[in-house]
């Protein structure tokens, strides 16, 4: 479940970044559903979508650097758990290029949890099942992917703060997901016996 979480906030980070810096003034908008209502995007706007991109570099950076001190699951939870507050940070009344730094951050945290599950998942397994947990990893990040456009796109034009709250809560949630997974991977043999 916490691969369906990394696809979810993931990719609504990806999808929040665009509309958020599509209205200056953000704070509490309610965006209509009408074809006209769209407000054109901006080279300033670009730039800061692709500042909020390359956020990933440094995301992975960090992610590679306390994966091995901390452990895969503390990873997971720590980054989930910060990911949560800089959700948070989104309902704060501010400008874009504050805006554009709690998004930098949270596009560089999330790059940074999918990349501890990527490790942490297939060392779980023995390696007769191994590429088949993958996979069924693989789908449930991808359902994630697939539903998370609904809040992103569609509950935001009823509530921006319905919308950013859902995204911060259900990182708290995948956190505390993360945190009763059963089997900690740092430093352990893969288990690849055959039985």
């Amino acid at each position: 479940m916490y691969r369906f979480g990394c696809g979810w906030l993931y990719f609504g980070i990806v999808l929040l970044t665009t509309t958020l810096l599509q209205y200056d003034a953000h704070c509490g908008f309610v965006v209509n559903n009408s074809s006209n209502s769209s407000a054109a995007l901006t080279s300033s706007d670009y730039l800061k979508i692709a500042w909020s991109a390359a956020a990933e570099i440094p995301g992975l950076i960090f992610t590679v650097l306390i994966i091995d001190r901390l452990g895969r699951k503390k990873t997971m939870i720590m980054e989930f758990v910060i990911e949560a507050g800089v959700i948070l940070l989104l309902l704060i009344c501010t400008s874009s290029t504050v805006l554009t730094v709690f998004l930098f951050i949270a596009r560089g945290i999330m790059s940074g949890v999918f990349m501890a599950a990527f490790v942490y998942t297939p060392e779980v397994y023995p390696t007769r099942i191994r590429a088949v947990a993958m996979g069924v990893h693989s789908t449930a990040s991808r359902i994630g992917a697939i539903v998370s456009p609904f809040a992103a796109e569609v509950l935001i034009h009823q509530s921006e703060y319905a919308t950013i709250s859902l995204f911060a809560a259900s990182a708290f949630v995948f956190a505390l997901m993360a945190a009763i997974l059963p089997i900690e991977t740092a430093g352990k043999p893969l288990k690849d016996r055959k039985q």
